[in-house]
């Protein structure tokens, strides 16, 4: 076990963590060059929903299959997959090729690779460590959060320092770059089911059944949590998806400050991680931290309303502490999952998150609106009230059923 640890683990998590960079940039850079080629908040943000909506039903049927199936070949596929597609939008920002049906028709495709990396690389990862995977799987989390931040920050300078097409053309590379790593690492699992049998609807359904009743009688609390998160993503992931807008339109700045601000965020992500990184603190995490999380970025959004060009740089402290508290939130949820063990986990995985991530879609669209009948900082402003009314209801209702309290690991044991 330790051998494998050292080879395999550090390669796939090598391998990964390139791999987020690749997706960052492109998360980053394709709405600016979205922006750029149509002038629309409108269509860029419907790029951004498409993205969202055929990722949360792809990500539903992969991971059924995830959890039953060889890792290595769909991922090792999907890298060549995610390198194509943006060696594609390389060649179109090269030659400025406004073809906005290719274009959507690419986020399809990136849709459906970043579904299998998203199931099949979590599982890789948890099925190499098997039984031994609570240490380095809380610090793999953490790591991976702060690097999410760092790497945004990266996207930022090099968006203004580089063009759209370099830009693809390096994002290509690092999937191939990790399709190379992956391939050295050797699968050794037996699979005991035919492919064909996974992707059948009838086995989809009884496999979601088998996680639902798993939920049901062991993990309650998780429905409770991933109903706040649904509300919680509605009003708060608007808020960062529209920052470049934001620092465009009402900052009058360039993709260079905007990745001041993400590089803000960055030092805020990395603060927590230094908070959580003893193991044991991650205990004190519980519904009464997503209740904080709300209020903390309910204030924020309001003050974030306020500013304008001529105070634009109190933005940075802002983005620190956004960045802080919702870092600490999501090693927190992430670390909450791992407690399925390895047989559930890429099923528990992408429930919770798909239907945590269900109002995302209609939040980014509510919130376009909002922009359309008012302006952003309309929007910053409503949904911070929008965070601070769910704070004030979550909390009173929780207190009225006595249903608050901490959930500590050894309660999820």
């Amino acid at each position: 076990m330790k051998n494998l640890f050292k080879n395999d683990f550090i390669k796939l998590t090598t391998a990964r963590e390139i791999s987020l960079f690749g997706s960052t940039l492109s998360g980053l850079l394709s709405m600016f060059w979205i922006y750029d080629l149509t002038s629309s908040i409108t269509q860029t943000i419907w790029f951004q929903v498409s993205g969202y909506i055929w990722g949360t039903i792809l990500t539903l049927v992969f991971a059924t299959v995830a959890d039953n199936y060889d890792k290595k070949r769909p991922v090792l596929i999907a890298e060549l997959g995610m390198f194509a597609v943006f060696l594609i939008y390389g060649v179109l920002a090269f030659y400025k090729i406004k073809l906005l049906w290719l274009i959507y028709l690419l986020q399809f495709f990136a849709a459906i690779f970043n579904a299998v990396l998203s199931t099949f690389l979590s599982t890789w990862m948890m099925s190499i460590l098997k039984d031994n995977y609570h240490r380095p799987w809380a610090r793999y989390q953490a790591i991976r959060s702060f690097n999410q931040f760092l790497f945004l920050s990266i996207a930022g300078v090099l968006s203004g320092l580089l063009s759209f097409w370099v830009v693809f053309i390096i994002d290509a590379f690092t999937y191939l770059l990790a399709f190379v790593i992956e391939l050295q690492i050797v699968s050794t699992e037996k699979i005991s089911i035919k492919i064909k049998e996974l992707f059948s609807m009838s086995y989809i359904i009884n496999d979601y059944k088998k996680c639902y009743y798993f939920i049901k009688n062991e993990h309650q609390y998780l429905f409770i949590i991933c109903c706040l998160c649904m509300l919680f993503n509605f009003l708060s992931v608007p808020l960062g998806d529209m920052l470049p807008f934001y620092v465009k339109d009402i900052f009058k700045e360039t993709p260079t400050f905007y990745s001041f601000l993400l590089m803000a965020g960055t030092a805020g992500g990395l603060v927590a991680v230094l908070l959580l990184q003893n193991e044991t603190k991650y205990n004190h995490f519980s519904i009464k931290m997503i209740c904080f999380v709300m209020l903390i970025e309910g204030l924020l959004a309001i003050v974030f309303s306020a500013l304008n060009n001529n105070n634009k740089w109190y933005a940075i402290p802002i983005l620190f502490f956004v960045f802080l508290t919702v870092t600490i939130f999501n090693i927190s949820t992430r670390l909450l999952l791992r407690s399925a063990g390895v047989k559930y986990f890429a099923k528990l995985t992408s429930f919770i998150d798909t239907l945590s991530s269900l109002f995302i879609p209609l939040g980014l669209l509510f919130s376009t609106y909002l922009s359309q009948q008012s302006n952003l900082q309309g929007v910053y402003l409503y949904n911070g009230l929008g965070l601070i009314i769910l704070f004030i209801l979550t909390t009173s209702t929780l207190i009225l059923t006595k249903t608050i309290r901490f959930y500590t690991r050894k309660e999820l044991a």
